[in-house]
């Protein structure tokens, strides 16, 4: 097992369009079945589109800071300690 210290890894850029801004950090190594990685979102800005998915499931950890999910219901807050 390699353990992946995520304060190694640089942040890369990964969207830079409009309102949507975030960087990432990859901390799986290509072709896994469970991949793992951290997002860094400016302020004010949107980490993505609206979107779901059909074939991999996606679940998040809110580490600092404060945003809102979207759903076919609507917003919900959520801030540091949230899983979803």
């Amino acid at each position: 097992m390699k353990i992946v210290r995520s304060n190694d890894v640089p942040f890369a850029p990964a969207l830079e369009r409009g309102k949507f801004s975030n960087k990432r950090k990859g901390l799986s190594p290509p072709d896994v079945k469970l991949a793992a990685g951290m997002w860094e979102l400016p302020a004010g800005k949107r980490s993505f589109p609206m979107h779901s998915h059909h074939v991999t499931e996606e679940a998040m950890y809110v580490v600092s800071g404060k945003a809102k999910i979207r759903t076919a219901d609507g917003e919900t807050p959520i801030g540091p300690g949230d899983y979803f």
